[in-house]
């Protein structure tokens, strides 16, 4: 899709999106400001391809949900989360439990991305740390994902979800990260 001053691509893969679309896509979408992608998911190549290049990745969650992937997108991403939206009891609805559970993601995600300590030590002990944080991140995210499984009964989905919620604090505990 092209506008007077954007060029977009959609498209879902199966497998993850490699940097040769990225490429193209700058290619098709020469003197144009904006580049804006997005996939189901994306290699590291095209990551750092499009970090270099200034395209801003979104990714979509299984859930429907839109997910700004690198700074480009963070910064043309809408500033304003909606609103969590509660039951009559005042408890999150299941959908907005998702929702902050992809905010939890994306805080880890962020934190692991501070500088590490020049001291040797210590800046090995932070890339320990960071790695099983992201590890724990993307198993939370699998969790998530699975809880939207629509062959699962609604307490099925309620405890899968509660798992996910679990293990993405388990992942900021590590990195002695607040979530919001």
């Amino acid at each position: 899709m092209v506008a007077h001053d954007a060029a977009a691509q959609v498209k879902y893969h199966e497998g993850p999106t490699g940097r040769p679309d990225i490429q193209r896509l700058i290619g098709a979408a020469h003197g144009l400001r904006s580049r804006i992608f997005y996939a189901s998911s994306y290699t590291t190549a095209a990551i750092l391809e499009a970090d270099r290049l200034g395209v801003a990745l979104f990714q979509f969650t299984p859930e429907g949900l839109v997910v700004a992937i690198n700074d480009a997108a963070r910064a043309i991403a809408p500033r304003s989360p909606t609103p969590d939206q509660r039951t009559a009891f005042g408890a999150l609805t299941f959908e907005s439990r998702q929702n902050r559970a992809i905010r939890w993601s994306q805080q880890i995600e962020a934190a692991t991305k501070v500088p590490i300590s020049d001291r040797k030590r210590r800046g090995a002990k932070q890339l320990v740390e960071r790695q099983r944080a992201l590890e724990l991140m993307l198993h939370g995210l699998e969790q998530l994902r699975d809880s939207a499984n629509p062959l699962y009964k609604k307490r099925r989905k309620e405890r899968t979800l509660s798992e996910a919620e679990k293990t993405l604090k388990q992942a900021a505990a590590v990195l002695r990260l607040q979530l919001k």
